[in-house]
């Protein structure tokens, strides 16, 4: 694996990407399977290569909440892998997945000395916060619109790679609902469709738009 093309590990040196191939495996998941589930013990850390990795949990009623969708380069619940407690979510395969999984002993032993690669895990649990913050926000906002415009100007690459079923799923919505919403602003002419994927035709104009 191409270790510097991560940013995680951008700025290691050869003999330590060695060291990583060494301590580390690569693991298929189909569309569909799960690589965790929620309360299981970490073993390792899990690195998405390639793929979308959803994160959810499930509420009192059994329904799935969605917390996050991951992609290539994203480490995935870090913080109860290094701190070695239960996962607090599921996690599944969105589309078919690969995985790098980093055994955790040797890498705390050889990698989290190294200045580089402990920022980089700060950044990337900052970014865990910051997406948790932002799905609570969308779970509190009343208005289906103002979720899909947010969500749409926050996660532009997965609006156009995510199937619709995906997204509603993702903001909370009936998939008839934003339907309606997706339909309203390929009417306004701020989204629209490229075969079978959503494209953003008017990013600044929809960061302006209000409802009315």
């Amino acid at each position: 694996m191409n270790w510097q093309s991560v940013y995680l590990f951008g700025a290691l040196g050869e003999e330590q990407t060695k060291r990583l191939d060494a301590i580390s495996r690569s693991r298929a998941y189909p569309k569909g399977s799960f690589l965790f589930m929620e309360g299981d013990a970490p073993k390792e850390l899990m690195l998405v290569v390639s793929g979308v990795v959803r994160i959810y949990k499930v509420d009192d009623k059994g329904g799935e909440i969605t917390l996050h969708h991951f992609g290539p380069g994203s480490l995935v619940a870090e913080m109860a892998a290094l701190e070695k407690i239960p996962y607090p979510a599921t996690a599944v395969a969105e589309t078919d997945v690969t995985v790098a999984g980093i055994l955790l002993d040797p890498f705390e032993q050889d990698f989290l000395n190294n200045p580089a690669v402990s920022r980089a895990i700060i950044k990337s649990l900052c970014l865990k916060v910051k997406s948790l913050d932002r799905a609570l926000s969308r779970a509190i906002t009343p208005s289906a619109l103002q979720r899909t415009i947010r969500f749409i100007r926050e996660n532009p690459d997965l609006f156009t790679t995510l199937k619709q079923r995906e997204i509603a799923s993702l903001l909370g919505l009936a998939p008839e609902t934003l339907s309606r919403v997706l339909r309203r602003l390929k009417d306004e002419k701020l989204v629209g469709r490229r075969g079978s994927e959503f494209v953003i035709l008017n990013a600044p104009a929809l960061a302006g738009f209000q409802e009315r």
